[in-house]
C-alpha cells in the first residue's frame, strides 16, 4: 500500500505550522514612493505569528522561538549581508513569537533598478514582484505546544459520591 507522504498527519501539521509563520517586506515610510537605481534604502521586514488563539484550553498553543529570516535578493534590490554573520540570515529580536504577535527588523538594501510601489505591489502573489524575498525560520516551542489540560468531569453515576468513614 502506497502512503501519500503529503497527507500524513505530520505533514499536515507541518503545513499548518508553516501557514502560521508569515513574513512581509515594505519600504520604510520615510523613503517615499520611488526608489532610484543604486539608491540605498531601508526595508522593514515583519515576521508575524498568524495563529489565532483565544486561550481555549483544549487547543495547542503555537508559539515560535529562535526566529530567523533569510533575506534574498530580487531583480529590484540587493540586501546587505548580516554584518555579524556575513550571510543573508538575520535573527529577529525577542525570545518568543506568540500568536498574533509581530516582530520587525530594518535591513539596508541597494536598488538594482528604479522601482515604484506600483511596480512591486501590482501583483502580490508573484515572487518576481517582491522587493526582497523574506523566508522566515523558527523553532516550535514544544513546551507551549504540548501543554495538555484535562477535561473537567463531574460524577454522574448513582450512589454516594462521598467516601465512607
Amino acid at each position: 500500500m502506497m502512503v501519500d507522504q503529503n497527507n500524513t498527519a505530520a505533514a499536515l501539521l507541518y503545513k499548518d505550522l508553516q501557514l502560521s509563520l508569515r513574513s512581509f517586506v515594505s519600504v520604510k515610510a520615510d523613503e517615499g514612493t520611488k526608489i532610484n537605481e543604486n539608491e540605498r534604502f531601508t526595508a522593514e521586514v515583519t515576521v508575524f505569528n498568524s495563529y489565532f488563539h483565544q486561550d481555549i484550553l483544549h487547543l495547542p498553543r503555537i508559539v515560535f522561538k529562535d526566529v530567523w529570516v533569510k533575506l534574498s535578493n530580487t531583480d529590484f534590490a540587493e540586501v546587505d549581508l548580516n554584518p555579524e554573520r556575513g550571510d543573508e540570515w538575520y535573527k529577529l529580536p525577542g525570545d518568543k513569537l506568540f500568536p498574533q504577535q509581530k516582530v520587525r527588523l530594518n535591513v539596508k538594501c541597494t536598488a538594482i533598478q528604479q522601482t515604484t510601489k506600483k511596480d512591486l505591489w501590482g501583483n502580490l502573489t508573484h515572487e518576481d514582484k517582491m522587493l526582497v524575498v523574506a523566508s522566515p525560520w523558527a523553532r516550535l516551542d514544544a513546551e507551549e505546544f504540548f501543554q495538555v489540560y484535562g477535561l473537567n468531569t463531574s460524577y454522574s453515576g448513582s450512589g454516594d459520591i462521598f467516601p465512607k468513614h
